[in-house]
Protein backbone atom coordinates (compact mmCIF):
# COMPACT_ATOMS: atom_id res chain seq x y z
CA UNK A 1 0.00 0.00 0.00
CA UNK A 2 1.28 3.46 -0.87
CA UNK A 3 2.26 5.75 1.95
CA UNK A 4 -0.35 8.43 2.57
CA UNK A 5 -3.09 6.60 0.66
CA UNK A 6 -5.54 7.38 3.46
CA UNK A 7 -5.01 11.08 2.66
CA UNK A 8 -6.48 10.41 -0.79
CA UNK A 9 -9.51 8.47 0.41
CA UNK A 10 -12.90 9.32 1.82
CA UNK A 11 -15.06 7.23 4.10
CA UNK A 12 -18.78 6.61 3.74
CA UNK A 13 -21.17 5.49 6.51
CA UNK A 14 -20.44 1.94 7.55
CA UNK A 15 -16.70 2.42 7.15
CA UNK A 16 -16.56 1.95 3.36
CA UNK A 17 -13.31 3.47 2.07
CA UNK A 18 -13.29 5.05 -1.39
CA UNK A 19 -9.91 5.97 -2.90
CA UNK A 20 -9.48 9.14 -4.92
CA UNK A 21 -7.04 7.10 -7.01
CA UNK A 22 -9.93 5.08 -8.47
CA UNK A 23 -10.89 5.54 -12.09
CA UNK A 24 -14.52 6.61 -12.52
CA UNK A 25 -16.57 5.08 -15.33
CA UNK A 26 -19.97 6.54 -16.26
CA UNK A 27 -22.66 4.10 -17.38
CA UNK A 28 -26.30 3.20 -16.67
CA UNK A 29 -27.79 0.81 -14.14
CA UNK A 30 -29.56 -2.22 -15.62
CA UNK A 31 -31.53 -3.29 -12.54
CA UNK A 32 -34.87 -1.94 -13.83
CA UNK A 33 -36.47 0.00 -16.69
CA UNK A 34 -35.55 3.43 -15.27
CA UNK A 35 -31.89 3.06 -16.31
CA UNK A 36 -30.42 5.45 -13.74
CA UNK A 37 -27.11 7.05 -14.76
CA UNK A 38 -24.35 5.84 -12.44
CA UNK A 39 -20.68 6.47 -11.70
CA UNK A 40 -18.66 3.32 -11.00
CA UNK A 41 -15.34 3.67 -9.13
CA UNK A 42 -12.85 1.11 -10.46
CA UNK A 43 -9.56 0.10 -8.83
CA UNK A 44 -7.29 -2.61 -10.24
CA UNK A 45 -9.98 -3.50 -12.79
CA UNK A 46 -12.66 -4.16 -10.15
CA UNK A 47 -15.64 -1.99 -9.18
CA UNK A 48 -15.28 -0.64 -5.64
CA UNK A 49 -18.19 1.81 -5.35
CA UNK A 50 -21.35 2.73 -7.29
CA UNK A 51 -23.16 6.05 -6.92
CA UNK A 52 -25.52 8.26 -8.86
CA UNK A 53 -23.90 10.28 -11.66
CA UNK A 54 -23.71 13.91 -10.52
CA UNK A 55 -23.33 15.08 -14.13
CA UNK A 56 -26.86 13.98 -15.02
CA UNK A 57 -29.36 16.85 -14.92
CA UNK A 58 -32.50 14.67 -14.78
CA UNK A 59 -31.62 12.34 -11.89
CA UNK A 60 -28.93 14.38 -10.13
CA UNK A 61 -26.90 12.30 -7.68
CA UNK A 62 -29.73 9.92 -6.81
CA UNK A 63 -30.51 6.30 -7.65
CA UNK A 64 -33.80 4.45 -7.44
CA UNK A 65 -34.38 1.93 -4.62
CA UNK A 66 -33.07 -0.97 -6.72
CA UNK A 67 -29.77 0.75 -7.55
Amino acid sequence: MCAGLSDRAKYYPGGTRISFMAEIKHTICGMCAVRCPISVHVENGKPTWVEGNTNDAAMGHSLCAKG
